[in-house]
C-alpha cells in the first residue's frame, strides 16, 4: 500500500488488519513507517518514485492500493514537477512494477486527500468493498 502512513491510509490499513490481511506499506521514512510496524505491517522504505522499493512493496502482493501522493491546494509553478513526478510518474512506475505481481490494483484519489473528511468514511467503504475487503 502506498499512502499507508497518510490520512486516508491508515484508516484503510485499519481495515484490513481488522480482517486479518496482511499488509506491506511503503513509506519514506523509518520514523512514520514505526506506526505501521507497531500495528504489525510489514515495512518497506522507499518513495514513489523509487524503483527498487515499489518493486520490493509489490513482490508477493495480491491487492495493491495506491492511497499516496502529494496532494496541495495553490501549489506554485516551482513545485509543480515534484508534484507531477510523486503523482504521475510514481503511479505509472507503480503500475509497471505491479503488473507481474498482483491481481488487483486500487487506485484512490479522492476528496478526504483534499480534506473534505467528511466523506472519507463512505469512500473507505467503497474503496474496501472493490477488492472484497
Amino acid at each position: 500500500m502506498t499512502g499507508a502512513t497518510g490520512f486516508v491510509g491508515t484508516r484503510l490499513v485499519g481495515r484490513l488488519l481488522a480482517r486479518g490481511e496482511t499488509v506491506v506499506g511503503l513509506a519514506r521514512s523509518p520514523g512514520s513507517a514505526q506506526k505501521l510496524i507497531d500495528r504489525g505491517c510489514k515495512f518497506v522504505q522507499g518513495g514513489l518514485t523509487q524503483g527498487p522499493a515499489v518493486r520490493a512493496a509489490v513482490q508477493g502482493c495480491e491487492v495493491v492500493f495506491h492511497v499516496g501522493g502529494v496532494a496541495a491546494l495553490g501549489v506554485s509553478r516551482s513545485e509543480r514537477g515534484a508534484m507531477a513526478e510523486a503523482n504521475i510518474d510514481g503511479t505509472e512506475l507503480l503500475l509497471d512494477s505491479a503488473i507481474e505481481e498482483i491481481l488487483r490494483f486500487t487506485f484512490y484519489y479522492g476528496v478526504a486527500v483534499e480534506g473534505d473528511v467528511g466523506r472519507l468514511e463512505g469512500d473507505l467503504g467503497l474503496l474496501a468493498g472493490q477488492v472484497g475487503v
